[in-house]
């Protein structure tokens, strides 16, 4: 069965993904820390913008606005970054997050969550 759309007329998505098996995907702080590194290199090749990010121990959500060929490439590049570096120096091989990455298309976000002009 084919896989349904996730493109969101508004451009806003709400994004989830945890690790394998439930496992960690952040150990420390300094994880964290290169978990958000490895996002921020993702994003500087699209014009995607996240908006707000939670990391916990073994999942993260973010809300980031895009266009569809720009949250591909910016998922893409920071799963295979992320991984990579997430392994390095370790025994495990391959990804470090489970399946699919859950994309909730979102409706127009409040008028309260968007960024002021002054704000940026």
């Amino acid at each position: 069965m084919a896989r349904t759309g996730r493109i969101s007329p508004s451009g806003w998505f709400h994004i989830m993904n945890r690790g394998v098996a439930s496992q960690p995907i952040v150990r420390d702080d300094a994880d964290r820390r290169r978990l958000l590194d490895t996002l921020e290199a993702s994003l500087s090749s699209t014009e995607a913008h996240i908006h707000a990010y939670c990391v916990m121990t073994n999942h993260y959500h973010l809300i980031v606005e895009a266009g569809p060929a720009d949250l591909g490439h910016l998922m893409k590049s920071f799963g295979q970054r992320y991984s990579q570096a997430f392994n390095n120096g370790t025994t495990a091989l391959g990804p470090s997050s489970q399946g699919d990455t859950t994309m909730l298309r979102s409706a127009a976000m409040p008028n309260s969550w968007r960024p002021s002009a002054t704000s940026r």
